[in-house]
């Protein structure tokens, strides 16, 4: 199957900042980030998948090919066409990459980030995406309001989009698949149906990027379920804590080996600045060519250099913890302790956390972070729950996960713990 990724250049510096999800910057916080982020998708890719290729446009091709060397096997340009398209519906440039496609593939979302090859079951479906988005659980309004708009002020819509109840539809994080019949009509519709209510779209303001979700994920799920064409999805439980999982980068390489920065994930400090360290841990070489770059350009953003400041304390922490292959090592290899500049204070029957980065409440999970005053490991926090029978209502897996995650949060995120 072939493997690829698109890259549209035009949202990136032109789109309206204020305009619902816009991707000025690709989304990310500065341009730096995104620059970041795109090659640590593309190198994480290419350990499993060597002939990743490129879609994208000329601008895209000249940086990535012949300033940043990334290491994509094969670029096509063939998103100069659309400089005539609204910068707010950015995955007009994704539909248009699977448009090109004349045999099997699986296209990746540049903002995807990966830690081994996809299953069979991914490889091998008619028709795959991420996972399967329940609308109101998530309290997705995108698509209903999106929805709702044509519905009004527009009406020059297919009939499947007019009648479509917006409960479920498919993040495409990843999207392709065997059945290219299927998925070249799925394409020719999404661009029909785009142009017919272009201008209409145009009129709705700041609500335009509210669109490309209507038109590449619902009307996908809706025509799949029309023709019945089944789609698979990388991950099979739509539960929303499932979901999560593959968000999480610090936690992602050790548990679900996939993590997608969707959405305002890009807006999150402590996401950016993990990608920028582990960029530079993993792929030096690139990412100092994407310095030199930058600096040539004399771009340089104040949050990036503050956060570099802390890199030491990674390096640190994750030249011994990068060994570990799953979360079972991580929770019995290694004895964690609160670090040296942080102390726990309990005042009646409340515990506060004092450290750099403020003083704040341990609530939650947080609680336990007062058993690591002296070194222990994962698993020694966990028997230590259960025996005492301080959660009674929970499993030993269920107390063992959140353990996990609080190692994890209070290694890279609050910065308490650290390896003993």
């Amino acid at each position: 199957m072939k493997i690829i990724q698109s890259f549209w250049s035009k949202p990136l510096f032109e789109a309206n900042k204020d305009a619902s999800q816009n991707r000025y910057n690709g989304g990310w916080i500065n341009y730096r980030y995104c620059l970041l982020s795109m090659a640590y998708s593309c190198l994480t890719i290419s350990r499993y998948y060597p002939n990743l290729e490129l879609y994208t446009d000329t601008f895209g091709m000249n940086l990535f090919r012949d300033i940043l060397r990334l290491p994509y096997h094969k670029f096509h340009v063939n998103l100069d066409d659309i400089a005539n398209i609204d910068t707010s519906l950015w995955a007009y440039g994704k539909i248009m990459t699977y448009s090109a496609q004349k045999e099997p593939f699986l296209h990746i979302d540049n903002d995807v980030f990966i830690w081994q090859n996809f299953p069979d079951r991914v490889i091998d479906a008619e028709v795959v995406c991420q996972s399967l988005e329940m609308i109101d659980n998530f309290s997705l309004t995108d698509y209903t309001s999106a929805v709702d708009y044509i519905k009004k002020h527009i009406g020059a819509a297919p009939q499947i989009i007019i009648d479509s109840k917006c409960k479920t539809a498919a993040n495409m994080g990843i999207f392709g698949g065997n059945n290219l019949d299927f998925i070249q009509q799925y394409c020719k519709e999404s661009r029909a149906f785009l142009t017919g209510i272009y201008d209409g779209i145009m009129q709705s303001g700041d609500m335009k990027g509210k669109f490309n979700v209507v038109y590449e994920q619902l009307l996908l799920t809706e025509l799949a379920n029309k023709h019945q064409q089944k789609i698979s999805y990388l991950i099979p439980n739509n539960d929303i804590d499932e979901i999560v999982k593959y968000s999480t980068i610090e936690t992602a390489q050790y548990e679900s080996k996939y993590a997608h920065c969707l959405g305002r994930l890009k807006k999150y400090n402590y996401i950016c600045e993990q990608i920028e360290y582990r960029l530079k841990y993993e792929f030096p070489t690139y990412y100092n060519r994407i310095i030199s770059y930058l600096n040539k350009n004399q771009i340089i953003y104040a949050e990036n250099i503050k956060s570099m400041n802390d890199y030491d304390n990674f390096y640190k922490i994750y030249t011994r913890i990068n060994v570990a292959k799953n979360i079972s090592e991580i929770m019995t290899n290694f004895e964690f302790k609160l670090k040296s500049n942080c102390h726990i204070e309990a005042i009646d029957d409340s515990y506060y956390m004092n450290s750099p980065q403020g003083r704040y409440k341990l609530t939650g999970w947080c609680i336990f972070l007062t058993l690591f005053s002296l070194p222990n490991t994962g698993n020694s926090i966990c028997m230590e729950i259960f025996k005492e029978g301080y959660l009674p209502n929970l499993t030993s897996t269920q107390i063992h996960d959140n353990i996990f995650y609080l190692i994890m949060e209070s290694l890279y995120i609050t910065k308490c713990l650290t390896i003993s």
